[in-house]
Formats: C-alpha cells, structure tokens, sequence
C-alpha cells in the first residue's frame, strides 16, 4: 500500500507544470498583445496624418482655384481701364492734318500686376490680343511660306514652328508650334509659349489695334503685304484720338489706294479682344501657368498652358 501512495505522488509531481513556466508563457501572450496594439496604433497615426496631409492640400488647390477665379474676374472685367495709360497730352486740334484731334490717352499693349492672395504670391499679365499679329488674318490672305520667316524673327523661344500648316483656321497653338516630344516638359513649354506669343495670337477678330501695338508689329504688317516698312504716317495714327477715317487719313499722306484700303480694313481703335495670364510659382520650383481670354461680346473662352496635349 506504501509503494503505491509513492508511486502516486511521484506521477503527480511529473504532470504538475513549474510555476515560472505559466508565467513565461502568460508574458508572451502580453507581449504580442502590445505589440499588435502598437502596429494598430501605427497605421492609425499613418492613416490620420495621410488624411490630413490630403486635407491641406485640397485647401490650398481649392484656395489656388478661387484666387484665379477672383484675379480673372476683377482684371478681365476692367481690362480696359488698366491697358489705358496716363494722359500724355491735354487734348487740341491739329490743323496740319485736317483737324484731327490729339489723343489724351496712350494704350498699353500688356500690363503686369503681382498679388497676394491666401498667402500665395501670383503675377498677372494683362495683354490686349488686337496688339498682336493676326496669325488666321495672315494665313487667310498669304501662303504660310511667305511670312513664316517674318513670324520666326518676332518670335523669343524655344518652340518650333511647324514646317507646314494642316489647317488656315488655327483654333490652338499645337496647330502652329509642335509640340514638345517629351510630355513631362510642362514647366518649360509653358514658360517658352508666353514668350512666343507675345506678338502673335489667334484669338481675336483678325484685326489690328494701332493704338497699342508697337512699332514693330506695324512694320512686319507692311513688311509682309507690301515689302516695306510702315510708313510713318501709320506709325504716327496713335497720336490722334479716334475715331477717324483712316483709308482717307492714309490717302491724305500720300499712300496708295491698297495701302490705303488695307489699312481701313485692318486696324481697329480698341481692344476687343485680351488675355489674362496667371503665374502662381509654389513649392520652390513648380510653376503654374493659365491664360484666359476674353472677347468683348463672347464671354470667357480658356486656355491651360500645363496640359502637353496644347
């Protein structure tokens, strides 16, 4: 009977775990427990600080948006008091040249205004289109390769003309420049198209504003219909406050009947057509550029330089 209590006792003692093995296995299951709390409370952090970096930058796109909206709006809308220059001269008639009036006022070709909205910084640039050369007027009354080296010396840039045109009535610049190869050159095809376009367009009425487009302009106009340069009468018509006849005025000088008719058909004494440039340089070195346009009896019609497809 004592052999069998001993032997008992000593099955007992086998099966019976140590007190220091159930603590070592109690502690790891902690241990996992906290560290998966951890990993939870990781990707929790992770995902509100995503969260909230997506946030600040929908308000500043937003932000960016309605800044643009509220440049276009107070400059387009007032564009022709801000290309209106301060007055040159107290207003009198010139007996020399049938009693034309002297202008009061000089028109500006481009005005450039810098802002700060929601603590971004923009430049604005204001030009009147009828300043420019009229690409669609050209192609409509001369073959491309007749002014296309005209065009090259006007222009500043690192955009290349097309060596030949699809179409006479271009509705974007893709139909006129080419467009860049790589269409990650975003940053600089909008920086060289606000360079070359400043004394081209296609976005007006195919008419000329004397008043404002520079001496330049008028003598590649002449230079490219009549194989000379403007005469100075045509030079000096932005001294005269219009309107005026300008077929009659151009006779009065002595030019001929073509010249003479040319000029009343082309040029116009106000700005009916500008754009609006925006510039908004964020993050060091990321540009962005948009231009809008505006007709005086056809609203907005828009034009993003960042998209490669242009």
């Amino acid at each position: 009977m004592a052999l069998v209590r001993n032997f008992s006792r000593q099955s007992n003692r086998k099966v019976r775990r140590p007190r220091r093995a159930r603590r070592g296995v109690i502690l790891v299951f902690v241990l996992l427990f906290l560290a998966l709390c951890s990993a939870i409370l990781v990707r929790s952090h992770s995902m509100v600080t995503r969260s909230m970096v997506q946030a600040a930058r929908a308000e500043k796109e937003m932000q960016i948006r309605w800044a643009k909206i509220s440049i276009r709006g107070s400059l387009l809308m007032n564009s022709d008091a801000m290309l209106d220059a301060s007055p040159v001269v107290k207003s009198q008639t010139n007996p020399a040249n049938n009693g034309l009036i002297l202008a009061t006022k000089s028109r500006l070709a481009a005005s450039q205004i810098k802002l700060a909205l929601s603590g971004q910084r923009y430049l604005a640039i204001l030009e009147d289109e009828n300043a420019k050369l009229p690409l669609n007027r050209l192609l409509a009354s001369k073959p491309y390769e007749a002014w296309r080296s005209e065009i090259r010396n006007l222009i500043a840039s690192n955009l290349s003309m097309r060596q030949k045109l699809v179409s006479k009535n271009l509705e974007r610049w893709g139909d006129f420049f080419q467009a860049p190869i790589d269409s990650n050159q975003s940053f600089d095809t909008a920086d060289d198209l606000i360079d070359a376009t400043k004394h081209i367009t296609l976005f007006t009425n195919n008419l000329v504003n004397y008043r404002s487009a520079s001496p330049k302009i008028l003598n590649a106009l002449w230079r490219i219909h009549f194989r000379r340069e403007a005469p100075e009468c045509i030079h000096a018509m932005r001294k005269y406050q219009p309107p005026f006849n300008i077929a009659q005025y151009c006779r009065g000088y002595g030019l001929s009947d073509a010249e003479s008719t040319f000029a009343g058909e082309i040029f116009s004494d106000s700005c009916q057509c500008c754009s609006l440039t925006i510039i908004h340089k964020h993050a060091g070195t990321s540009l962005d550029v948009s231009r809008f346009y505006r007709r005086t009896k056809e609203g907005y019609a828009d034009d993003h330089f960042g998209d490669p497809g242009w």
